[in-house]
């Protein structure tokens, strides 16, 4: 009994929508990871190389201690790398594509009354004047 209901309560939260968005969102972010780093290895770390110090500065250490600067200071380069190629792509890219779709606006303003009505409407609701096409009209939107 007391099986069941745990059971029923496991499949209850396992199903629920931010659990299986969750779980979506680390695949993709995984496989989207993969795409980054392919990029950054192959593409961006070759054309970077005649700036970066000649040999394994990546094994640099500072003795006594063995502080291996040249691997954080590598991982602060890709960190850095990887975080604007992420940039470019998730925030400037998609952006542009989204905000796109989202320029137009939902409504518009009527000639005599000057309120804001919806874009398809054809005669305002609150003066009921026409409302004549504004790309019809040849005026900005």
């Amino acid at each position: 009994m007391v099986q069941r209901k745990l059971w029923t309560e496991f499949k209850t939260f396992v199903l629920k929508g931010n659990v299986v968005e969750l779980a979506v969102a680390v695949v993709v972010g995984g496989a989207f990871n993969k795409v980054v780093k392919a990029f950054v290895d192959d593409l961006v770390m070759p054309a970077l190389s005649p700036l970066l110090p000649a040999g394994d500065w990546r094994a640099w250490e500072a003795t006594p201690l063995h502080l291996k600067l040249g691997d954080l200071i590598g991982s602060l380069v890709d960190f850095f790398i990887v975080s604007f190629v992420v940039f470019l792509v998730l925030v400037k890219l998609v952006g542009q594509l989204t905000k796109k779709e989202a320029e137009i606006p939902a409504t518009k303003k009527c000639a005599e009354c000057l309120s804001d009505i919806p874009r398809e409407a054809k005669r305002c609701s609150h003066c009921s004047q026409p409302i004549m096409d504004v790309v019809a009209a040849g005026a900005k939107p």
